[in-house]
C-alpha cells in the first residue's frame, strides 16, 4: 500500500516486475512495479529475537513468535512487535516505526488456506528536503545541514486488515482473494 511505512519484520521477500507485464496487476508505473510479500504464519513453531545498531544512533529490534496452535497444524499464528530508529547524520532528521503484528491462518487442506492479519504501527518522523542547488550544482554547504526547523514531528498512525484466501482448483488452476481495510491518522509539519 503506497504511502504506507514498512514494518521490516513483516516482509518475507520483494518481487519486482519490470516492464509491460506489470499492468497485468494494477495501476503502476510504466516501468514496472514492486511487490512486498508478508511473512505467513507458518505449522512449524518457533520464535526469533533480533537486535541491530548502528552509526548515528540506528537501532532496531524485533521480537517474534509464530507456529501451529493445534495438534493438527490446521490453526497456525504469528505475532511480531519491532522498534526502527533510521537515524542520519543530517541535522533534525528523524524517522522512527514502531509495528505490531497478528496474524491467523486456518489451513484445513493442502489446497485451501484462509488466512486474517491485523497490523498496527506508528511512525513517527521529520522530511528531509536534500541540499539545495545553486546553478546547476549542489550548495557548497556542510552536508550535514538541514533546512527543515527542529519543531514538532510529524507523524502517522496507520491500521491495516488483510483477509486472503488461497485455494488450489486444479494441477494449473488456483484462486487468490485479497481483501484490504486501512485507516490512517497523522500530521505532517514542515
Amino acid at each position: 500500500i503506497q504511502g504506507l511505512p514498512l514494518a521490516m519484520s513483516d516482509v518475507d521477500s520483494v518481487e519486482v516486475v519490470k516492464g509491460p507485464a506489470s499492468v497485468l496487476y494494477g495501476r503502476s508505473e510504466p516501468g514496472g512495479l514492486i511487490n512486498v510479500v508478508t511473512r505467513q504464519p507458518q505449522a512449524g513453531r518457533g520464535a526469533r529475537f533480533v537486535a541491530t545498531g548502528g552509526s548515528f544512533g540506528l537501532a532496531h529490534g524485533t521480537a517474534e513468535a509464530f507456529g501451529a496452535l493445534d495438534a493438527d497444524r490446521h490453526w497456525q499464528g504469528r505475532a511480531v512487535v519491532s522498534f526502527d530508529d533510521n537515524a542520519s547524520n543530517r541535522d533534525f532528521v528523524v524517522d522512527r516505526v514502531s509495528a505490531f503484528s497478528a496474524a491467523l491462518a486456518w489451513v484445513p487442506s493442502d489446497r485451501t488456506r484462509l488466512t486474517f492479519d491485523v497490523l498496527r504501527s506508528r511512525q513517527k518522523f521529520r522530511n528531509d528536503y536534500g541540499i539545495p542547488v545553486i546553478g546547476d550544482r549542489l550548495a557548497d554547504i556542510d552536508p550535514d545541514h538541514q533546512f527543515n526547523e527542529g519543531g514538532p514531528l510529524s507523524r502517522q498512525d496507520n491500521t491495516v486488515v488483510r483477509l486472503a484466501l488461497a485455494q488450489t482448483l486444479s494441477e494449473h488452476w488456483s484462486l487468490d482473494l485479497h481483501a484490504v481495510a486501512l485507516d490512517q491518522d497523522g500530521a505532517q509539519y514542515d
